[in-house]
């Protein structure tokens, strides 16, 4: 058997700021900024590790597609679809903020929706910080009923992080039933059904998966998502009616590049109707 032959896509997910980026950027790139790091969607990034098989007792290579993904609470279709497929997850808490330990809920809720019983780890961050909202002991408690794994890290001094990343592998490769030399595919993206109203920031969540559903990939449609609203100049923590015009009109002229015209006008009337079931004041 190929050693290199075991591929997972695993996901971090959590709060927003916690530092899921900051976790996978000293993982994968040994590297850390002292800036806060928003991710816009999914960010996708590939690393080759090992992990100890149990059965064999022996160590094989493993390739990981890790996930980040937003932490935004309005971007609950991308939670979703950025989830769904994954073999494993990290659920990310800040040690300084207890508020992300209580959300703990709506993360596991999440994971289960999208993809059922996965092996999990709660990961602590920030334990370099001198100022702890809570310990051990209520991690401990907080994570009954969802997971026996937790570890404390610090992405900014690298304490634990690889340790984390391969329990996680050596978890998913002896939790699956996916054959060696099986790919992890690319997570499906559900029909969009709208609410009555949406606000700006709902009406941006919408968008950017309509337009990845398109597409086909999420991967590349988050690229080209970000490359948009890059040039357009679009906060999109803050977004405006005129920014969600500006992107519509952007992504449906990018359409053209990969389908025919009359899907591109299907397109454009979903993401029409999304606009128009929103409440823009510009």
């Amino acid at each position: 058997m190929n050693v290199d032959e075991y591929l997972y896509k695993i996901c971090l997910i959590g709060d927003k700021a916690v530092g899921k980026t900051s976790l996978v950027q000293r993982f994968v790139y040994s590297r850390f900024s002292e800036g806060y790091i928003s991710t816009l969607g999914t960010a996708i990034s590939k690393k080759v590790t090992t992990a100890m098989d149990y059965k064999t007792k022996k160590k094989v290579k493993v390739k990981l597609l890790i996930w980040d993904i937003a932490g935004q609470e309005h971007f609950k279709k991308i939670h979703q679809a950025g989830i769904n497929g994954s073999n494993a997850a990290f659920v990310v808490v800040d040690l300084s903020r207890i508020e992300t330990l209580q959300n703990l809920d709506y993360w596991f809720d999440a994971i289960s929706k999208a993809a059922g019983n996965i092996p999990a780890i709660v990961i602590a961050n920030k334990s370099d910080l001198t100022q702890k909202a809570f310990g051990e002991e209520e991690l401990k408690k907080a994570t009954i009923g969802y997971t026996e794994h937790f570890i404390i890290t610090s992405a900014k001094t690298g304490e634990m992080v690889r340790d984390a990343f391969l329990k996680l592998a050596e978890l998913t490769l002896n939790d699956s039933i996916t054959p060696p030399a099986a790919v992890a595919k690319e997570p499906s993206v559900q029909p969009i059904v709208l609410p009555a109203k949406l606000n700006l920031l709902e009406l941006e969540d919408n968008i950017i998966m309509e337009f990845c559903e398109f597409i086909g990939d999420i991967e590349l449609g988050m690229n080209i998502v970000r490359n948009q609203f890059d040039q357009l100049g679009i906060d999109f923590q803050r977004p405006t009616g005129r920014d969600m015009k500006n992107l519509l009109a952007a992504l449906v002229e990018t359409a053209y590049e990969f389908r025919a015209p009359e899907e591109v006008k299907e397109l454009k009337n979903n993401l029409v109707l999304a606009v128009e079931n929103s409440i823009i004041n510009d």
